[in-house]
């Protein structure tokens, strides 16, 4: 739909993308990228400074200051010409492997990143405030193979497996 002089090109594939701001960040299978501007002529792109690749495309949530999606050695945020490994402090590797975090799959629900994980023989989710990691992260005995957000209501909707739907209740 654009011509070519509009096109960006990344040094990893991209995984997907994510958006806060006037910001769209790349997450790929390297190191992330963000591409900001107002027209599609003078878009400039930034790689920024964390090597950790998306392993899970259905992990990216564009948030309203940042977006974050699942690495190999935990959750990224990307905000602010930057990008930052914020479970650290919560999983380690061995922890975080173990959740198996090419299965997570995400959702935004009041500015907390909701995420859920399939290990084979345990499934969970994790609820997570972005804006405030000092409060740490919460573990669910929930799962939801899909999500759904209406906006319009503020409603979040889980779709269970065998094909129950409920919401999520806060």
């Amino acid at each position: 739909a654009f011509p070519r002089d509009y096109e960006l090109t990344t040094q990893f594939d991209v995984v997907g993308i994510g958006h806060y701001d006037s910001y769209i960040v790349a997450a790929t299978k390297g190191t992330p990228v963000i591409v900001s501007g107002i027209d599609p002529q003078s878009m400039s792109m930034l790689e920024l400074p964390l090597n950790e690749s998306c392993i899970a495309s259905r992990s990216i949530v564009s948030m309203s200051h940042c977006v974050i999606y699942a690495s190999p050695n935990g959750l990224v945020m990307a905000y602010n010409n930057t990008a930052k490994l914020v479970t650290e402090s919560f999983f380690d590797k061995d922890t975080w492997n173990a959740l198996n975090p090419s299965s997570i799959h995400a959702v935004e629900h009041r500015g907390k990143y909701l995420f859920f994980y399939d290990t084979g023989s345990k499934q969970g989710a994790y609820l997570f405030d972005p804006m405030m990691v000092e409060l740490g992260i919460v573990h669910l005995d929930i799962h939801a193979v899909s999500t759904y957000r209406d906006h319009e209501t503020d409603t979040l909707y889980l779709l269970k497996n065998g094909g129950k739907v409920q919401t999520f209740d806060d």
